[in-house]
């Protein structure tokens, strides 16, 4: 699965050679059960697996149901991760008690499944929005078309767009998941109440 330092049991690498999906299979083939921490600039994230499925994520219990998708933005956002450190720290399984569900969590292929389902939403954003990186800006008015239809969400970040902040900025300023804030700007820049600057 990864590299192995001197003296130590537990994998660890790069995603830049063995990416996200790639390393989520390997826990998930081998049924593995312990914590992958993911070193993204000076945050971590924390992903803990029980027999290779996915049982929390940054602290917070994988739900049963897709009623919410915050699961899909956090696999998405790992999955476009270029190059980034990570270590996964092997546990011995927990005994299960008989009252619980014999299966917890998700398996590698249900996990990606549902980043994939933001897969082309995620295309059409970052054609508008390249990078948390890039900075939006409000139009000094808006192109000829029909008014402009805001949800108070939209008005939101309206709001806060100020000072050269970046789209990145906006998440943290807002609290608010990177595809919700980058797919809200991409919608308003289509509309043409939202300039995007970008400079690679």
């Amino acid at each position: 699965m990864a590299q192995r330092t001197p003296g130590s049991d537990d994998p660890i690498g790069n995603l830049r050679t063995t990416p996200f999906p790639e390393l989520l299979d390997n826990i998930g083939e081998r049924k593995s059960t312990g914590k992958l921490q993911i070193l993204v600039g000076e945050n971590r994230r924390e992903l803990i697996f029980s027999a290779g499925r996915l049982v929390r994520l940054d602290g917070a219990d994988i739900p049963r149901t897709e009623e919410d998708d915050w699961v899909s933005d956090a696999v998405l956002e790992l999955c476009s991760l270029r190059e980034a450190a990570y270590r996964f720290l092997r546990e011995d399984a927990p005994r299960r008690d008989e009252s619980e569900p014999k299966e917890v969590g998700l398996t590698s292929d249900q996990v990606l499944a549902r980043a994939n389902q933001r897969v082309a939403a995620w295309r059409d954003i970052t054609a508008v929005v390249p990078s948390t990186r890039a900075v939006p800006r409000l139009a000094p008015r808006l192109p000829p078309g029909p008014p402009l239809q805001a949800t108070e969400r939209d008005w939101e970040v309206i709001a806060a767009i100020s000072g050269g902040r970046t789209a990145g900025d906006l998440m943290v300023v807002l609290d608010r998941r990177g595809f919700d804030v980058l797919e809200t700007l991409a919608r308003l820049a289509r509309r043409g109440a939202v300039e995007i600057e970008y400079k690679q």
